[in-house]
């Protein structure tokens, strides 16, 4: 029976997802091991591919993360934790465009960086600033309050899991993790109460931990299917880097 358990465990392991705050531990355990893993980050419409332990690990030292970005991208951005105060269009519009801005040039200040790192931070921010544009989109053609409140609705829902990526960053500063906690517990409340979101509905970032002998196979597999029903995907969901 033992040996049987620990057979199941080592195969589930293989390909998992695991989550934010606890991909450290999981490489520590697993750095005996041979480097058959591959990982991605998963933040609701945003996926990270192409990482591995040591991009991953790097995240926890004093390089390269900004300890302000935390309060800059969620604490001090009211857009996405205000009450549900905005009747009409231009009274949210300008929050959202400059928020979108300051996620595109904070992106652009890590294209300039080599490292995975750097890739992972700008892809995530590239995913607030999409979600932002599609926001100012909506809400241009929307002028009701009703449809206002449904946009902010999906603005924020769309930003939770990676506005949580960044609170769950190893580097934060206590003071800043501890603001953006209290905040984030805010925004939740507001948006069940005033917004109608349901819990279920905040989806939590997550890592993906895959075989590589498996990962070969799907993307094959994946070809195939596509070739047979040559899709379009200009129109998918998820924005992948």
């Amino acid at each position: 029976m033992g040996f049987k358990m620990i057979n199941i465990l080592t195969k589930f392991r293989k390909n998992m997802d695991i989550p934010i705050n606890q991909i450290w531990n999981f490489i520590d355990l697993h750095t005996a091991e041979p480097p058959m893993q591959c990982y991605s980050l998963h933040a609701a419409n945003v996926v990270m591919t192409g990482l591995d332990a040591q991009s991953i690990a790097d995240l926890t030292k004093k390089r390269g993360y900004d300890t302000e970005l935390l309060p800059s991208l969620f604490t001090y951005r009211e857009i996405l934790w205000q009450p549900n105060v905005f009747e009409k269009p231009q009274l949210c519009m300008p929050s959202i465009r400059i928020f979108k801005a300051f996620c595109e040039e904070k992106a652009a200040e890590y294209d300039q960086e080599k490292g995975k790192i750097y890739e992972i931070y700008s892809g995530l921010l590239r995913g607030l600033a999409e979600n932002c544009e599609r926001a100012l989109k909506d809400l241009g053609k929307k002028r009701q309050p009703v449809s206002i409140h449904r946009v902010l609705k999906e603005l924020r829902r769309r930003s939770f899991p990676i506005i949580k990526f960044f609170i769950d960053h190893p580097q934060n500063r206590n003071d800043y993790y501890h603001e953006a906690v209290n905040r984030l517990n805010y925004a939740v409340k507001i948006s069940i109460t005033e917004f109608n979101t349901r819990f279920t509905e905040f989806e939590e970032p997550f890592w993906r931990v895959e075989n590589e002998k498996a990962i070969s196979k799907n993307n094959m597999r994946e070809a195939q299917k596509n070739t047979t029903k040559g899709e379009d995907f200009v129109n998918q969901e998820k924005v992948v880097f």
